[in-house]
């Protein structure tokens, strides 16, 4: 029943769960082992990211959509839990860019810090949607106050790197910090760099941060920030997995034979699902020696599936 969907986020939305076609998208609530459809509307474009926040003053999770086609736009909507039909919230915003170039891989993600939702539709080009800031204590009061948690006005920061494969956002860091994932003008090593994210007057900034230049090798495919208590960022590549900490000291994993890997889910902070082409699954560990405090790192194969597209845990339902 699922072919050919693709479900790109699913979160808690009392119970529901939002599918993205290509042109519209499906609200199913969750009863049981089954899912039954809510409610289903179209949407004016491709939908090519979504990604859930709740507001502090809201009693259900907001969902961030981005569509795009011939124009790229964002807007937020909600569930009505009385009416059982989505509600809008933020009306569309347009920030379309036509003297500029389309990325080649179109990346939206939450900052675990609940600062921004960072977006990489155009080469070079950093889109920040911050998030409504709790006040200082102590700190005079706004009317912005009341909207904490919210989407503000989005801006702008240009990359050095214009081939960014991805790129995530780090755990157990005091301000926002990006790991990019990209292939430098000049060689074919991929390479990560890590800078630390801030928003000043309507501008990002970004500042080098302590991971700079980390050669990945010619196969690097994609990134996993790690939780705390490790935290540090895991590059997965087709014939070795690499850990580096916040400081950049890294071990890694040879991969024999080489896999291209297409997905991965986290089970834990520790546990994560890896998914290949060829369809098999694998469980990636890690774990802390106890003598010499480095981290180890072990793959095992546990099945295989039909081909992967995504993973998703779901921890209830």
């Amino acid at each position: 029943m699922f072919t050919p969907l693709f479900i790109l986020f699913v979160y808690a939305y009392n119970n529901f769960e939002p599918v993205r076609k290509s042109s519209h998208i499906e609200a199913y609530k969750v009863a049981g082992p089954s899912i039954i459809l809510q409610e289903k509307f179209p949407i004016y474009g491709r939908v090519i990211a979504l990604s859930a926040f709740r507001p502090e003053k809201s009693e259900t999770d907001h969902l961030l959509i981005v569509v795009g086609q011939v124009n790229y736009q964002y807007f937020t909507i909600s569930w009505d839990p009385v009416a059982k039909k989505p509600r809008n919230e933020q009306a569309a915003v347009d920030f379309s860019d036509n003297h500029a170039q389309l990325s080649d891989s179109f990346i939206c993600l939450p900052d675990p810090k609940k600062n921004m939702f960072g977006l990489h539709i155009y080469k070079g080009v950093f889109l920040a949607i911050p998030r409504t800031q709790p006040p200082i204590k102590g700190g005079r009061r706004s009317q912005a106050d009341s909207d904490v948690g919210n989407i503000r006005e989005h801006c702008f920061g240009r990359f050095k790197e214009l081939e960014i494969l991805d790129m995530k956002f780090l755990f157990g860091t005091v301000l926002p910090v990006l790991a990019v994932l990209h292939k430098p003008f000049k060689g074919d090593e991929m390479a990560v760099n890590t800078y630390e994210v801030s928003v000043r007057s309507g501008e990002v900034r970004f500042s080098d941060w302590s991971i700079q230049d980390l050669k990945g090798g010619q196969e690097a495919l994609f990134l996993i920030p790690v939780q705390q208590p490790l935290s540090g960022l895991l590059l997965i590549g087709v014939t070795k997995i690499q850990y580096f900490n916040n400081v950049g000291n890294k071990t890694f994993q040879p991969v024999d034979p080489p896999i291209v890997w297409t997905t991965w889910e986290m089970l834990g902070p520790e546990r994560y699902i890896l998914g290949d082409e060829e369809g098999g699954l694998h469980l990636l560990l890690l774990s802390v020696d106890v003598r010499t405090r480095k981290v180890r790192l072990r793959l095992n194969h546990i099945g295989n599936v039909s081909h992967i597209e995504t993973l998703q845990v779901h921890s209830s339902g």
